[in-house]
């Protein structure tokens, strides 16, 4: 299994994004979907996502125009294609409008899987080698989902959303993050919830982090946010 990534999926069959959602969710993939342009491009916008699936032909707003948007827009979320035709013109505009990749239907949901998962390694190595990143004494297997003390060997695994969490935080060690800027890439911007969560969940992560006796700390900036030091 890859890394646990947050995925986005553009296409207007609702089957196929339901059948595609369901597969990444079974492997502990957080994955929400669109059904329309207009509405995946609104949603691609909020900048959260590890990666995205977008449709070519989809209602309301092509996904040609949906990723000329949001490479305009400075979003350089990575994106992979999916389309019905396979004409080479559409792959070569595909590829130079600033997708990361391209697959034609039908396509073998394994197949798609592994082009994702090599984004996810890509991105995993931004601030570490291979399938981990790391800051001060903390190790996050990006794999497996476990943060380890590298001083003393202790770990422990991350539910889900620890884990989004503090990747999230050693990927922007040092940089205070507003309780508004966690909401949305963890939970997404229009997610049911309170703000409230936030506070939640960084006292799970302390916790775990007090496991494993780090000198790694997430410090409270009182009105301000949060951010992750090291002594």
């Amino acid at each position: 299994m890859g890394r646990i990534m947050k995925i986005l999926v553009i296409e207007d069959e609702k089957k196929i994004a339901k059948t595609i959602s369901d597969w990444f969710e079974s492997a502990d993939d957080e994955v929400t979907y669109c059904l329309n342009g207009n509405d995946g491009l609104k949603e691609a916008m909020s900048d959260v996502y590890d990666c995205v699936i977008l449709d070519v032909m989809i209602q309301d707003l092509d996904g040609f125009s949906i990723l000329k948007l949001l490479r305009k827009n400075g979003n350089n979320t990575p994106v992979i294609m999916l389309t019905a035709r396979s004409d080479v013109n559409d792959k070569v505009l595909a590829l130079t409008s600033g997708a990361e990749d391209y697959l034609t239907k039908p396509f073998d949901f394994k197949e798609l899987e592994a082009r994702v998962r090599i984004i996810g390694k890509k991105q995993g190595r931004v601030t570490g080698t291979g399938n981990e990143i790391a800051f001060n004494d903390l190790v996050l297997d990006l794999n497996l989902a476990r943060v380890k003390n590298r001083n003393n060997g202790r770990s422990v695994r991350l539910p889900s959303k620890e884990f989004h969490l503090l990747e999230y935080f050693i990927k922007n060690a040092g940089q205070t993050l507003s309780k508004e800027q966690i909401y949305d890439r963890i939970w997404g911007y229009d997610a049911d919830i309170t703000y409230n969560n936030t506070e939640v969940y960084i006292s799970f992560v302390r916790k775990k982090l007090k496991f494993i006796e780090s000198d790694t700390t997430i410090e409270t900036l009182r009105g301000i946010g949060y951010r992750l030091a090291g002594i």
